[in-house]
């Protein structure tokens, strides 16, 4: 009987914990909401009128399709393709963006050493 007290008394500390924390998020998440729909808040309005511009082909590294040579986009086309395992899939390529190297340095001079190697 002492341990089914114990239990129920367990159960009911984390139910109110849990119900705590709970309360806690709700408020925060309303504040945060009051907080950006304030109209002075010069900081957050220009800042979300930043993100709604486009930037130009050239700020974002995005190629159009129509200034890259028709050979060149179909061979990324058919690579496309082959990595999705079907060659008729409605697909078209509209644009194509360079990503620069994420990895440091010394992995892309091993990487480049190790192929140099092997021809």
């Amino acid at each position: 009987m002492n341990s089914l007290i114990v239990t129920l008394v367990g159960m009911f500390v984390v139910f109110c914990a849990l119900l705590l924390i709970i309360l806690c998020i709700v408020i925060y998440s309303r504040l945060i909401r009051i907080k950006a729909q304030k109209p002075n808040n010069h900081e957050y309005s220009s800042v979300k009128q930043n993100n709604n511009v486009q930037k130009p082909a050239s700020e974002n590294n995005a190629l159009p399709a129509d200034s890259i040579s028709p050979e060149l986009l179909a061979v990324i086309t058919a690579a496309v393709s082959a990595c999705m395992q079907s060659t008729n899939t409605g697909y078209t390529v509209r644009s194509i963006k360079r990503i620069g190297h994420t990895t440091p340095i010394w992995n892309v001079a091993g990487r480049n050493e190790y192929i140099l190697s092997k021809l």
